[in-house]
This record gives structure tokens, sequence and C-alpha cells, in this order.
């Protein structure tokens, strides 16, 4: 399997689907593992509202926790 690095995930679409790529994210409260799709961030006016939405963004969707952090991929020999 070849990795290629990726410089835009905005534009990234899944070749099964099409739907938007996204990141892989784990919960360290209840271990549940979730896609995590970022959205572009111009329609924000300030750095404030910016880092509110990214808190509430990565909160987990099972438990809601925001005690998440990305999965790192593992890179085939």
């Amino acid at each position: 399997m070849e990795f290629r690095k990726i410089e835009n995930i905005y534009d990234l679409k899944c070749p099964k689907c099409g739907g938007n790529a996204g990141y892989a994210w784990k919960c360290r409260d209840c271990q549940y593992e979730f896609p995590y799709i970022p959205k572009n961030l111009q329609s924000y006016k300030s750095q404030e509202e910016i880092r509110k939405y990214r808190i509430e963004e990565r909160a987990c969707p099972n438990c809601k926790s925001v005690e998440t952090f990305p999965l790192s991929v593992k890179k085939s020999q």
C-alpha cells in the first residue's frame, strides 16, 4: 500500500462514496474512534469564534467528551 502526502484535505473525496475525507480521531474517555472532517474557517469573524468551534467540533460523538486526539497512520514497508 502506498501513502501520499495530503496538501489540502478540504478537496479530498472518498473514492468509493464521493463524500468528504477526514482524519481519524479517538476519545480518551470511551475509546470510541470517529472521523473528524475539518470545515473551512473563513466564515468565522474572530479568533475566539474559531477557538470555540475547534473545541466543539472535535468532541466525541459517542460520549461528548473533549478529551480526543488524532490517530496516526502506520506507514507500510
